[in-house]
């Protein structure tokens, strides 16, 4: 896979599913315990605490990591958080940072605080 290392995630990991929902998991293990196929083909991006994008496989029943992207994917992360908020909540989006960590971890606390509309599944 082009422009994916091998390594780990770095919790918290910011996922987005194709309906822009946000769901914010403190650790690997927790989200891939929550993930399952066939729901994995809703996933379309995640980002871990550097805001670099998680890339997810299925191996036989199991959701896993098959590689952490080399560098963040910051504009991208943006545009995701920015479009969850205006969607899914009456509050603003974190304000901007050049830094991916500060970013992400505002989003984390943002999220925290933020009241959400209720998601209606499909």
């Amino acid at each position: 896979m082009s422009g994916t290392e091998r390594h780990d995630a770095e919790p918290p990991l910011l996922l987005f599913d194709d309906d822009d929902w946000l769901d914010v998991y403190d650790s690997v293990s927790r989200m891939l315990d929550h993930l399952e196929y066939p729901a994995i083909d809703e996933v379309v991006f995640v980002a871990d605490a550097n805001g670099r994008a998680v890339h997810l496989s299925v191996a036989g029943e199991e959701v896993v990591i098959e590689g952490v992207a080399a560098s963040p994917q910051l504009n991208e992360l943006r545009e995701r958080v920015e479009t969850f908020f205006d969607r899914w909540t009456d509050g603003a989006p974190p304000k901007r940072s050049d830094d991916p960590r500060e970013y992400v971890q505002s989003v984390v606390s943002r999220y925290s605080a933020v009241p959400m509309r209720s998601k209606k599944r499909k």
